[in-house]
């Protein structure tokens, strides 16, 4: 991962990631079923 040298920015960070993907991943699945 990405260090930025602060624990805190380090959490939110794999966080923010974590939830960017599930979100493009959902995104994608709609799409799908909606075809």
């Amino acid at each position: 991962m990405i260090g930025t040298g602060s624990a805190t920015l380090d959490l939110l960070l794999e966080v923010g990631i974590a939830l960017a993907l599930l979100a493009s991943l959902v995104l994608l699945w709609r799409n799908y079923r909606g075809r």
